[in-house]
């Protein structure tokens, strides 16, 4: 994986955490696992409201757009709007969102590097 992938990578972890902080998400832990082309990041926090798990995944679209892929992303983390979210949604190739356990709520995010 590349440096450039790698700060990519940062940063989809970065905003993805500031974003659940900002929300009252106090407990976090963060399993990261990455091999040549592959980023997981596995997030378990505590149970999330109904109403935020439905903001997030409003904002974590599924679709990875290639001029963000190249340029836009670099701009991460330089407003301090809500829009950043959808920004980290545009690196990923996968995302899901496990509520069933009554204590926490898991985030699956995956992003894997084609080029």
């Amino acid at each position: 994986m590349s440096l450039h992938e790698l700060k990519k990578g940062t940063k989809i972890i970065h905003e993805f955490i500031l974003y659940l902080m900002k929300h009252d998400v106090n407990t976090l832990n963060i399993d990261i696992n990455r091999n040549e082309n592959n980023l997981d990041i596995i997030i378990k926090t505590q149970k999330c409201s109904k109403k935020l798990i439905e903001r997030i995944t409003d904002r974590v679209g599924d679709v990875k757009e290639l001029e963000y892929e190249e340029y836009g992303w670099e701009l991460m983390g330089e407003s301090d709007s809500s829009s950043e979210l959808e920004l980290v949604g545009m690196l990923l190739d996968s995302f899901e969102i496990d509520d069933s356990d009554p204590e926490s709520t898991v985030f699956k995010l995956k992003r894997v590097d084609n080029y």
